[in-house]
């Protein structure tokens, strides 16, 4: 809004609600304040001018014109060249321009309540704008609103169209409500702050969870040199065995560092990811994976991605004959009790009954039972000349 349009001998006009006011040099100037450039600095530290209502600080302006039984109760904000208003009963303007404001007035008394019994009978208001004009002040009344650092930031100000006058009661009440609005800024700012700092901790934790990622990916690919350098086929499989687990891994931090959670993982979307990423390795077998969307923490996801890992790892190196077309089926089901049922099934040749998989004694399995342990879950397995069936029983969240 522009507010002085140009200096006319001992006029001035101001345009105020769209209309022009003419006023002559009686209207006395609110004062800048010594401290301006240190009050504005504070002011803007609360990071509150121009933000959306609120219906704390509504609810105070309403309370305030029912309490005093006035038609127009603000919270205002004393800006650079205006004043701004937080909430606001009665008025339909968002703002004003300081010059003609009665709050740049009450700033300047920071340890009183300013209040202005009759507008027309005092020299700082005769014919300011808001006075001669719409809304046509005549009694105002604003307790300064004071930071914790000691600044005016504005005021709670109450107005009338006709003279008034406070008792000492009525001041203290106003005094009390002007508190409370304050301690309304303090808290908007403690939890601005808190969610900033939230918001930086999440950066540099998703920051981690990339450079966790990155690194694995490295050590994954350094596997695969080592292999292509190998000749012996047991420490070909080893070494493709441990680069597939990095993968599960890297795979788990990569989503995390993706979503918009640091600490939780959109399980059946990755599930998928590690089904597809451990099947391109191997031809000849269709996977399909049957998930409703199911959150789990890291601490349940990243034993569980392992789990899944050696299990559709062993079954797409060991469950097939060569040349045979095989599938693998992942399915997640969570019970009402909240427990997670897992089932990895392959429609392959099963184990023989000698190798039982219980006694097996092989390090993918011993992982296998490990990890179940670890998120507190039990595992089956059946397995015959139709294939193999894992299922796996586990709590959705763990007991610390």
């Amino acid at each position: 809004m522009k507010k002085v349009l140009k200096h006319l001998d001992d006029d001035k006009i101001i345009v105020h609600f769209g209309k022009l006011f003419t006023t002559s040099l009686l209207m006395i100037a609110p004062l800048i304040p010594a401290n301006e450039d240190k009050r504005l600095e504070n002011l803007y530290s609360y990071c509150i001018l121009d933000t959306d209502p609120e219906k704390d600080f509504d609810g105070i302006t309403h309370l305030a014109s029912e309490l005093f039984e006035v038609p127009v109760c603000v919270i205002s904000i004393v800006d650079k060249d205006r004043q701004w208003f937080k909430s606001k009963v009665g008025l339909a303007t968002p703002e004003t321009p300081r010059s003609i404001s009665f709050c740049a007035h009450a700033i300047n008394h920071p340890n009183e309540p300013t209040v202005v019994p009759n507008a027309n009978l005092d020299e700082r208001f005769i014919d300011n704008p808001l006075v001669i004009g719409e809304p046509h002040v005549v009694f105002y009344a604003g307790v300064p609103l004071i930071s914790a650092e000691g600044y005016p930031m504005g005021t709670l100000c109450i107005i009338d169209f006709v003279e008034r006058h406070l008792t000492d009661s009525q001041l203290e009440h106003l005094n009390i409500l002007a508190q409370q609005v304050m301690n309304l800024f303090q808290l908007r700012r403690k939890n601005e702050d808190l969610s900033n700092a939230l918001d930086e901790k999440a950066m540099l934790i998703k920051e981690i969870h990339h450079r966790v990622k990155n690194n694995l990916q490295i050590i994954s690919s350094l596997l695969n040199l080592q292999m292509n350098a190998e000749l012996d086929e047991t420490a070909i499989s080893a070494l493709a065995a441990s680069r597939d687990r990095i993968m599960a891994m890297s795979l788990i931090h990569q989503q995390l560092y993706q979503s918009e959670t640091i600490d939780k993982v959109q399980f059946d979307i990755y599930l998928k990811h590690l089904v597809d990423s451990i099947s391109k390795l191997y031809s000849g077998i269709d996977t399909i994976v049957d998930s409703p969307p199911v959150i789990l923490s890291m601490d349940m996801a990243v034993p569980l991605s392992l789990i899944t890992s050696e299990v559709i790892t062993n079954a797409f190196k060991h469950a097939f004959e060569p040349g045979t077309h095989g599938k693998i089926t992942i399915a997640v089901e969570e019970t009402p009790s909240r427990m997670i049922i897992m089932t990895i099934r392959d429609n392959g040749k099963g184990f023989s009954m000698h190798d039982r998989w219980e006694n097996s004694g092989t390090l993918g399995f011993e992982i296998i039972k490990s990890l179940t342990d670890q998120i507190s879950g039990t595992v089956e397995c059946d397995t015959g000349s139709n294939g193999t069936t894992f299922t796996f029983y586990f709590p959705k969240e763990q007991k610390h």
